[in-house]
């Protein structure tokens, strides 16, 4: 029997190339360069996707994607294992979801019209039942606006009755569009004429409707992100809406949050970061009386913030993002501490997912310098960041804290805390010649942030597991996943690793005591962002899988691109530094890719591309190429056949340079280049 037909829920975007789109975002006060304009299309697109394929779930509904040009972001929006919605004319070849629309040349803003048109009649005329257009300008746009008028509109087209959705938008616009089937036959008249761009559409929409005889649904009143100003609302307030509905924007935002500052701060701060990277000569100090010391010198910010902390050999940085998400959706206001940095220092400090400012870095690497110098205390680079980050917490009136250690547990700084709860990502071999080499000592080393008497849990798995279990069985296995929140991790199609660190995270969070149901933590869950792991960013894959463990996790998510574009080359990026264990490494990914390129990242302890292709060029299809930037450019320009999938791996070091080009952001920052951790 053939399947009724569905209704569609259809977005409509430009490609996201420089010069070539949002080019509101580049003009005026505050504008952004191209790369910027290109990185806030390609977030807002797929968060627009993101939310189409919600409303689409439970409602019958069925996802277009309608866009000018070619980019490898389209592959994301539909990955490989999600059911095809192809449009019935693509061509065989094309992937589920093949772009369609008009060609670049015709892509000005007086064809929107034309463009909006084409897309509903198309669709209707293809036997949709009712069809809802909404543009990549939107990533904010409330699931319920969505949702009313699908259903509004497909109550109508069950009911014979043409009906048109609008939405209005703050500039005079339109936010969505939609008809029902019924309605095509008199909807031409309402594109005709309209002066698209300008204060006036929806107005005129509305005259051309009532001329035509066409019933209107209106959605509430909401706003597109089509200039610097919109931006910077969408910045510093967030959507108007419930924490649960929040976009999910990554790196869009973070090209302009990590910006460096204007004059004169942009010297002061250049001075601070200056400062702190000094410290890095007195190397990483395992010793917890420094850090203990510097608390009291600071007035005991610690006692001021509950906190929680998370070590582990590999995952405890994704554990703590979610940690996050999880906190926004308890509506606590909660401080997150992490290491390394990728493209800019304040990454390490973030207060309720937004950096910590270069003013307040300013200040308060003085006040830090201020309590050393009083107490005759002299620091590390990490000792010193870590009392920043304390300091700064209690200042702004965080109610928790999440501390992501930096090295072992023991006597890793963020152990000076007293924390309410304490969790293992993972147990694994790194960092032998500090915290022992066999997996018991390390498991010793880590489970030492536990305290007596408060829960103490762990996603570590297999011999890590085991290993941990040997010398700490008071450490505990978090749970599985509520199904909800199962599903809400699976659909990130991320490796199956991050099902463990999610587990870990809500098991922390409620042993924390956070009020969270299975749904919001589920919506929490879902909006899980980590930069520089396994992020697309401008068609580059970024994944700081810089030891065997790490690795070896993304070998399953490598085997699914493989299989579902066979034909489709993997070309992997890779440098690490001189003291890792590059052989594990691409012993793991090797097998599935089809061309390693070496590059040198901008820091002292990095392996030489040339070296690097000296020692194992001759077991791999392989070539050195030092230049980041360059390789990435070229990579992403050649011709010729099918466009390859591009991984950047190796060392954090080199995914935050590649980072950092992509966004458009200097690097390294404040031209200063270090080695810290």
């Amino acid at each position: 029997m053939t399947p009724p037909p569905r209704p569609l829920l259809i977005l409509l975007a430009k490609a996201p190339v420089a010069g070539a789109v949002k080019t509101r975002l580049t003009q005026g006060d505050g504008a952004l360069t191209p790369a910027q304009a290109a990185c806030v299309h390609e977030a807002f697109t797929r968060e627009v996707w993101r939310r189409l394929g919600r409303v689409a779930e439970g409602r019958g509904a069925a996802r277009r994607l309608r866009v000018a040009g070619d980019d490898p972001l389209w592959e994301a929006l539909s990955p490989p294992d999600a059911p095809p919605d192809a449009p019935p004319d693509a061509p065989p070849d094309a992937p589920p979801d093949a772009p369609r629309d008009l060609p670049p040349s015709q892509q000005g803003e007086g064809d929107l019209g034309a463009r909006l048109w084409a897309a509903l009649r198309d669709e209707l005329e293809a036997g949709a039942p009712a069809a809802l257009v909404v543009g990549a300008d939107s990533p904010s746009l409330p699931l319920a606006h969505l949702r009313a008028a699908l259903d509004a509109l497909t109550a109508a087209a069950r009911a014979g009755r043409p009906l048109v959705a609008l939405g209005p938008a703050h500039d005079g616009g339109y936010y969505l569009v939609g008809l029902s089937a019924p309605a095509l036959p008199r909807a031409e008249a309402l594109f005709e004429g309209v002066e698209w761009g300008g204060a006036r559409v929806l107005r005129q929409t509305l005259e051309r409707a009532e001329g035509a005889a066409l019933p209107v649904w209106l959605a509430p009143p909401w706003y597109d992100v089509d200039t610097p100003d919109d931006l910077a609302l969408l910045l510093r307030h967030g959507p108007q809406q419930p924490p649960a509905d929040r976009p999910r924007l990554g790196g869009a935002l973070d090209a302009l949050e990590l910006a460096p500052p204007a004059p004169p701060l942009a010297a002061a701060y250049a001075a601070a970061l200056a400062r702190l990277y000094a410290l890095t000569r007195f190397g990483e100090r395992m010793d917890l009386a420094t850090p203990r010391a510097l608390n009291a010198a600071l007035g005991d910010p610690l006692a001021r913030v509950k906190s929680v902390i998370v070590g582990g050999t590999n995952g405890k940085g994704s554990a703590c993002a979610h940690l996050s998400a999880l906190a926004a959706a308890a509506g606590l206001r909660a401080g997150r501490f992490i290491s390394p940095h990728l493209t800019s220092f304040r990454e390490r400090v973030t207060l309720d997912g937004r950096p910590i400012s270069c003013a307040r870095v300013v200040e308060g690497v003085a006040r830090v310098f201020d309590a050393a110098d009083a107490a005759g205390l002299t620091m590390s680079f990490f000792e010193a960041t870590w009392a920043l980050a304390a300091w700064f917490f209690a200042e702004e009136g965080a109610e928790w804290v999440i501390w992501e250690v930096g090295l072992g547990g023991r006597l890793d700084a963020t152990n000076a805390c007293e924390p309410l709860v304490s969790a293992i990502a993972s147990i694994g071999l790194d960092h032998t010649h500090i915290l022992g080499d066999t997996l018991e000592a390390i498991a010793a080393e880590k489970a030492a942030i536990a305290r007596p008497g408060r829960p103490a849990l762990t996603g570590a798995t297999g011999a890590g597991a085991a290993a941990l279990r040997a010398v700490a069985p008071h450490f505990t296995a978090a749970p599985p996943l509520p199904p909800a929140c199962a599903r809400a991790v699976a659909d990130l199609r991320l490796p199956p690793s991050q099902t463990h660190n999610a587990a870990l995270a809500l098991a922390v969070a409620r042993a924390a005591g956070w009020a969270l149901g299975d749904e919001e933590a589920a919506e929490a869950l879902s909006r899980f962002e980590w930069p520089g792991r396994l992020e697309l960013l401008r068609g580059v894959w970024l994944d700081c899988a810089h030891n065997p463990p790490a690795a070896e996790s993304l070998t399953p998510w490598l085997r699914a691109q493989r299989a579902a574009r066979p034909a489709r080359p993997v070309v992997c990026v890779f440098g690490a530094s001189q003291d890792k264990d590059v052989p594990g490494v691409l012993a793991a990914l090797a097998p599935h890719v089809d061309e390693l390129v070496w590059v040198s990242p901008q820091y002292a302890r990095c392996a030489r591309a040339e070296e690097l292709a000296a020692r194992f060029g001759h077991l791999y299809s392989s070539r050195p190429s030092p230049a980041v930037g360059a390789t990435l450019d070229a990579l992403k320009a050649a011709g010729g056949g099918e466009r390859p999938l591009i991984l950047v791996t190796g060392s954090c070091f080199l995914v935050g340079e590649a980072r950092a080009h992509l966004l458009g952001l200097p690097y390294p920052e404040g031209d200063l280049h270090t080695t810290a951790r």
